[in-house]
């Protein structure tokens, strides 16, 4: 499964893009070690803040910087704990691509759709301070989990398990309009297809 979903964004990133990556919202770093360990990225810098009730905490940072030694990855996978935005404010680092990856709605979380929430501006400034740290020809990735589509009504037939509230999701063009805003522009949209 993880193969699965790491070639289909690998295929999304040209290859100029896949020097050095900026992950937001690292957590366990899997959908990077493949990656890293193939060639495919020469250097991450993860940043995550580790917030158990968000999915990720200090086990799951310990875990993540054990594999980084065992794998020799030092100096080439590099792990910021905290916010994308104290990140951002404490580093002028340039990157190739961008990942964030199931993260957005950790960090803009709202009921109403983004665009009218109080959190739109906010989610605005956030992309235009990360286009600002593209280097040029660099790419943004988003994949986040849509209030609506597949894995939602497999969660509410109980096919898949969990306690997911996916009211708070947004759908692709939310995040679309504010990267928009930020000077980025919509280079393609692929709908991914859980494993």
């Amino acid at each position: 499964r993880l193969r699965y979903a790491t070639d289909i964004m690998i295929n999304l990133l040209p290859e100029s893009s896949r020097k050095t990556v900026l992950v937001v919202g690292v957590g366990h770093g899997h959908d990077v070690f493949m990656p890293l360990l193939a060639g495919q990225f020469q250097r991450v810098i993860g940043v995550d803040p580790f917030v158990e009730s968000d999915g990720n905490g200090d086990r799951d940072y310990e875990r993540l910087l054990g594999l980084i030694k065992q794998y020799k990855l030092e100096d080439r996978f590099i792990v910021h704990r905290k916010m994308i935005q104290d990140y951002l404010d404490s580093s002028n680092d340039k990157v190739d691509a961008i990942l964030a990856v199931d993260v957005l709605h950790h960090i803009f979380v709202t009921t109403d759709r983004l665009t009218e929430s109080s959190d739109f501006k906010a989610s605005v400034e956030l992309f235009r301070r990360l286009h600002g740290r593209l280097n040029p020809g660099g790419k943004l990735l988003i994949k986040d989990v849509e209030r609506w589509g597949v894995r939602p009504v497999l969660y509410r037939m109980g096919v898949l398990k969990g306690d997911v509230d996916f009211k708070t999701k947004q759908a692709w063009g939310e995040w679309a309009s504010a990267a928009k805003q930020a000077g980025f522009s919509l280079s393609e949209r692929k709908v991914y297809v859980p494993f």
